[in-house]
């Protein structure tokens, strides 16, 4: 041990993300008076190259804020590419850890042994890193780090990619006493505020108050919107002579052939693929039909009806239906529908992680009113599969009869259908877009993860019936948030 100058020392940059303003730390406040009266009991760690603070970045402020012109230190051997490390988890010893803190050690033990997916599991460096972040991740549950890598990924956004700044912020508002959902909801509001702009018009102005706007029109004429305006497109058209929507002698999927169908699909797709931007995606979820027991092949003759049209297939998704509606014929049972995903330009944007983020709140679908709604286990990636149960359309129908809405639409897609690509293929803040409305499925998938939505639909009731279901999901959502609220004041 020997004193030097406080002149030489070097607190580490990020120990200001680490401890904030100190002047408000009661903690501080108390090792100043100690020292001011007792001197430094313990000694800093210190590099010996540069001086650099290692641990007791607290009692040098403390020593400077007294005027103390020297402080013992001890000299630790350790190189300079070490420094980040050791301050952090040097700062979280011998102290309860709050969830980011740990959370930050979990990021610097991933970084420090690149544990990837699919690194070299027998490599001793490798299996030791495991070990040490599987130590930190027992600690506290995998939703709040789940929710503490989603609050980052935002972050990153916000601060386009300073990692610095990130965790400045991550440790300031842990550091203010807030809950890891709240972290989290503050992050995703601030994200969603961010205006996207085409134009003189703004995504936020075209919908109003709300997250969503839903226009009464044909899909087949979007001029209403601008060139360039959204960032996905998810939808799934009408059948083909299977249903009747009502919205009198000309409503697609009426028409007399089929070729006649697929030529008004391909307009439709046009005007979406218009609106969209160079990086955006179009879903699209269309089942066949038969004509006299045998096949029409409608999903073959638009795909290749569009791709003739210069949009380009870069996957099918095989959406499978675990308990799909029995039929009658020399034919199996139909289980499964097809996803086609086409893009205008091959820089698209496509995430891949978004599996182990993923976390739902608030009202999901009609009767099912659970705080936390993960998907678990319904996407198979590697062999491009959905799989799902059908909708459950009598807990909507009891719903909305209750709320004097008789349910029109018998045809509703599950919840997770559209997940995948308003996950997939879009961030919080972008926009969506779904041509064929309906009872607004694509539009709950996109507004529960603070996505702006665009729905059209030529049936008025569909429409009504839509906004009951969206403003239904947002009043339970905030009635969960005030629950929250609650629930972190009364802790």
């Amino acid at each position: 041990m020997k004193k030097v100058s406080i002149g030489l020392l070097r607190p580490n940059p990020i120990s200001f993300s680490l401890y904030g303003d100190l002047n408000h730390d009661e903690n501080f406040l108390s090792l100043k008076t100690s020292i001011q009266l007792e001197g430094v009991l313990e000694p800093l760690v210190v590099t010996k190259e540069n001086f650099y603070i290692i641990s007791g970045v607290r009692r040098y402020f403390a020593c400077k804020q007294l005027g103390l012109q020297e402080i013992p230190v001890v000299f630790s051997p350790i190189s300079q590419e070490q420094v980040d490390e050791y301050v952090v988890i040097s700062h979280q010893q011998q102290r309860v850890k709050s969830s980011v803190q740990i959370f930050r050690e979990i990021d610097i033990i991933t970084k420090k042994y690149e544990l990837k997916q699919g690194k070299d599991q027998t490599n001793p460096l490798v299996i030791q890193g495991q070990k040490e972040r599987d130590e930190l991740i027992q600690l506290k549950s995998k939703s709040t780090f789940r929710r503490l890598k989603d609050s980052k990924k935002m972050l990153s956004q916000l601060h386009k990619g300073d990692e610095a700044q990130v965790w400045k912020e991550l440790y300031k508002m842990d550091n203010e006493g807030k809950s890891v959902l709240s972290i989290q909801k503050e992050v995703r509001k601030r994200l969603t505020q961010s205006t996207l702009t085409k134009g003189t018009t703004t995504v936020k102005e075209l919908v109003s108050e709300n997250l969503y706007k839903i226009f009464q029109a044909n899909a087949m004429n979007l001029t209403f919107l601008e060139d360039g305006l959204v960032d996905l497109v998810f939808t799934s058209p009408p059948y083909f002579q299977l249903r009747d929507y009502e919205t009198g002698e000309i409503q697609l999927g009426n028409e007399k052939t089929v070729e006649e169908f697929i030529e008004n699909l391909v307009k439709v797709f046009l005007e979406c693929a218009r609106v969209m931007k160079d990086s955006a995606s179009m879903f699209i979820n269309i089942m066949d039909s038969y004509e006299n027991g045998a096949l029409l092949n409608v999903p073959g003759k638009l795909k290749q009806a569009l791709m003739d049209k210069g949009l380009m297939l870069v996957s099918e998704i095989v959406w499978v239906k675990n308990n799909g509606m029995p039929i009658k014929g020399k034919r199996p049972q139909p289980c499964y529908e097809v996803i086609y995903h086409f893009v205008k330009t091959l820089d698209y944007k496509y995430y891949t992680d978004w599996m182990s983020n993923v976390e739902f709140e608030g009202k999901i679908t009609f009767g099912d009113c659970g705080k936390n709604r993960q998907l678990k286990n319904f996407f198979d990636y590697r062999n491009q599969i959905v799989q799902t149960n059908s909708a459950n359309n009598v807990k909507l129908a009891n719903v909305m009869k209750k709320i004097g809405y008789p349910m029109d639409h018998s045809a509703t897609m599950p919840f997770e259908i559209p997940n995948v690509g308003v996950l997939s293929t879009t961030q919080i803040g972008d926009t969506v877009l779904d041509p064929f409305n309906g009872l607004g499925t694509t539009g709950l998938a996109a507004i529960s993860q603070d996505r702006y939505y665009i729905g059209v639909d030529n049936n008025p009731r569909y429409i009504e019936q839509s906004k009951v279901r969206l403003n239904l999901f947002e009043e339970g959502r905030t009635e969960l948030q005030t629950a929250d609220q609650k629930f972190n004041q009364a802790a």
